[in-house]
Protein backbone atom coordinates (compact mmCIF):
# COMPACT_ATOMS: atom_id res chain seq x y z
CA UNK A 1 0.00 0.00 0.00
CA UNK A 2 1.11 3.52 -0.68
CA UNK A 3 -0.47 6.91 -0.08
CA UNK A 4 -2.36 7.93 -3.20
CA UNK A 5 -3.40 11.36 -2.03
CA UNK A 6 -4.05 12.86 1.37
CA UNK A 7 -7.27 10.89 1.95
CA UNK A 8 -6.62 7.71 -0.04
CA UNK A 9 -4.24 4.75 -0.16
CA UNK A 10 -3.51 2.64 -3.21
CA UNK A 11 -2.34 -0.98 -3.44
CA UNK A 12 0.95 -1.05 -5.32
CA UNK A 13 0.19 -4.54 -6.69
CA UNK A 14 -3.42 -4.38 -7.92
CA UNK A 15 -4.12 -0.63 -7.94
CA UNK A 16 -7.11 -0.83 -5.56
CA UNK A 17 -7.81 2.57 -3.99
CA UNK A 18 -9.64 3.09 -0.68
CA UNK A 19 -10.10 5.83 1.87
CA UNK A 20 -7.21 6.11 4.30
CA UNK A 21 -9.44 5.85 7.39
CA UNK A 22 -11.18 2.75 5.98
CA UNK A 23 -7.80 1.13 5.30
CA UNK A 24 -6.63 1.88 8.86
CA UNK A 25 -9.87 0.51 10.33
CA UNK A 26 -9.57 -2.65 8.22
CA UNK A 27 -5.98 -3.08 9.39
CA UNK A 28 -7.01 -2.64 13.04
CA UNK A 29 -9.71 -5.30 12.62
CA UNK A 30 -7.15 -7.67 11.06
CA UNK A 31 -4.77 -7.00 13.96
CA UNK A 32 -7.52 -7.82 16.49
CA UNK A 33 -8.37 -11.02 14.63
CA UNK A 34 -4.75 -12.19 14.40
CA UNK A 35 -3.59 -11.06 17.85
CA UNK A 36 -6.61 -11.23 20.20
CA UNK A 37 -4.45 -11.25 23.35
CA UNK A 38 -2.41 -8.14 22.51
CA UNK A 39 -3.40 -4.64 23.57
CA UNK A 40 -4.86 -2.29 21.01
CA UNK A 41 -2.78 0.87 21.13
CA UNK A 42 -1.29 3.32 18.67
CA UNK A 43 2.21 1.89 18.87
CA UNK A 44 1.15 -1.73 18.21
CA UNK A 45 -1.07 -0.74 15.28
CA UNK A 46 1.70 1.47 13.87
CA UNK A 47 4.14 -1.47 13.97
CA UNK A 48 1.53 -3.60 12.17
CA UNK A 49 0.56 -0.92 9.59
CA UNK A 50 3.42 1.40 8.72
CA UNK A 51 1.75 3.21 5.82
CA UNK A 52 0.12 6.01 7.86
CA UNK A 53 1.24 8.22 10.74
CA UNK A 54 0.68 7.52 14.43
CA UNK A 55 -1.53 10.60 14.52
CA UNK A 56 -3.85 9.12 11.89
CA UNK A 57 -3.99 5.80 13.73
CA UNK A 58 -4.74 7.58 17.00
CA UNK A 59 -7.54 9.58 15.37
CA UNK A 60 -9.15 6.45 13.91
CA UNK A 61 -8.85 4.61 17.23
CA UNK A 62 -10.42 7.52 19.14
CA UNK A 63 -13.26 7.69 16.63
CA UNK A 64 -14.11 3.96 16.62
CA UNK A 65 -13.02 2.54 19.99
CA UNK A 66 -13.30 3.36 23.68
CA UNK A 67 -10.06 4.73 25.09
CA UNK A 68 -8.68 3.45 28.39
CA UNK A 69 -6.00 5.61 30.06
CA UNK A 70 -4.55 8.68 28.40
CA UNK A 71 -1.43 9.86 26.65
CA UNK A 72 1.46 7.50 26.04
CA UNK A 73 -0.29 4.64 27.83
CA UNK A 74 -3.63 4.84 25.99
CA UNK A 75 -5.18 1.52 25.12
CA UNK A 76 -8.46 0.90 23.37
CA UNK A 77 -11.31 -1.58 23.56
CA UNK A 78 -13.89 -2.32 20.93
CA UNK A 79 -17.38 -1.30 21.96
CA UNK A 80 -20.13 -3.45 20.52
CA UNK A 81 -23.28 -1.59 19.50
Amino acid sequence: MELERREFVKCSKCGFVEKRDDAVMRTIEEYILLFPDREINTQNINQWCKIVSKRTISRVLNKNFKRINHGKYSTYIKVFS
